[in-house]
């Protein structure tokens, strides 16, 4: 089945024009008039890609992408834009404003073609790769939410089978392990959760542009409770250590993302490094940015792993029960990118691991007498 071009132009001989270029090349065209016509094809028909006139009466060609960008299911949908302005500075608004591609009239036919087949084929290896992506991980959840069951069932058929002839202290020692399964199943399925809800607000366009507006002013207390409530979880309490900064700067991003940030930080150190082993957590300022930092000693990644963050991906992990599936880490990356920040990962095998996060501060700061 060929693909469905939908063209959005007010002059009809330029529309027809278009049409009988692509139909000669074998795509499957529809065409309208205006951007309220284009709305309702889209809606019944789905196109493949748009080429859209920025100059129309009623919804213009800029509106007609923003419609596309916040429409659920639609949102990549490639989209070029079809008109006779031509100034530079027309082009570079029309593609920061998100369009995939820029023709001025008048235009050569392999032009439109040519422009039209790169579109199409880089949807096609993206909609290839989110497939993949999609594939490895539900193979990914499926395996860490399997995983914890392990001993949740083998130790319950065991204590089932042979409950007469175990003794008190045996029992315990396998319902505390039963337990320890269960809580971290509960633990992947709230992860697993939390990362599908994060994605879907992270790419919807309006939703983080709220986002970016939201501001947090985390005190040296703050980010000392949330660490040591995760450490006390993995009997690490007494392993971290802090060398704290506390300006009063006003960070930008949200006290929900800046506290999922503290969170998968400090329970990344305690899963990955020896209990007994010290877990440094600093705060400092580097410019307009503030940082934090996690360092742990343990097994380490190698340069190969640290390229490799995604979220179908494994860290190493000496406990079978809890392993790492880089949800974690991955997470973070797409959290802290929406808002302006970097991560970066330092580590040394069987040494150590050093974890950071540059969020944006914001120009001024309040004053703190903590």
């Amino acid at each position: 089945m060929s693909e469905l071009i939908l063209i959005v132009e007010d002059e009809k001989d330029v529309r027809h024009s278009i049409d009988e270029i692509l139909t000669t090349s074998g795509y499957e065209v529809m065409q309208a008039e205006n951007g309220k016509s284009a709305i309702d094809i889209s809606n019944e028909y789905y196109p493949d890609l748009v080429i859209s006139d920025i100059m129309m009466p009623g919804l213009d060609g800029y509106q007609l992408l923003e419609y596309f960008q916040k429409k659920q299911n639609m949102e990549n949908i490639p989209f070029m834009f079809l008109s006779a302005k031509a100034h530079e500075n027309d082009v570079r608004f029309g593609m920061n404003q998100g369009a995939d591609d820029y023709l001025t009239k008048p235009f050569r036919a392999k032009e439109l073609i040519k422009s039209v087949q790169t579109r199409l084929n880089k949807k096609k290896k993206w909609q290839k790769s989110f497939a993949k992506i999609q594939e490895s991980f539900t193979h990914a959840v499926q395996h860490e939410l399997r995983t914890p069951l392990v001993p949740v069932l083998g130790f319950s058929d065991l204590i089932t089978d042979d409950f007469n002839n175990l003794t008190k202290n045996e029992i315990y020692d396998m319902v505390k392990t039963i337990k320890s399964g269960a809580v971290n199943l509960h633990s992947k399925i709230e992860k697993s959760i939390l990362l599908s809800a994060i994605h879907s607000e992270l790419n919807n366009i309006e939703d983080v542009k709220t986002l970016r507006q939201e501001r947090t002013n985390p005190s040296k207390d703050t980010i000392i409770q949330l660490s040591n409530n995760i450490a006390k979880n993995y009997n690490r309490f007494c392993d971290v250590k802090f060398e704290m900064h506390d300006k009063g700067e006003v960070l930008k991003i949200s006290e929900y993302y800046f506290t999922i940030i503290i969170n998968e930080l400090i329970e990344n150190a305690c899963k990955y490094s020896e209990s007994g082993t010290p877990i440094i957590i600093k705060t400092q300022k580097a410019k307009e940015y503030y940082l934090i930092i996690f360092k742990n000693n343990g097994q380490g990644l190698t340069k190969k792993q640290i390229r490799s963050i995604n979220v179908f991906q494994k860290f190493l992990n000496k406990d079978p029960f809890t392993p790492g599936s880089g949800l974690g880490l991955y997470m973070l990356k797409e959290i802290v990118k929406v808002f302006g920040g970097y991560l970066n990962i330092e580590s040394e095998i069987g040494k150590s691991t050093e974890i950071s996060v540059q969020i944006p501060i914001e120009n001024e700061t309040i004053n703190n007498f903590n």
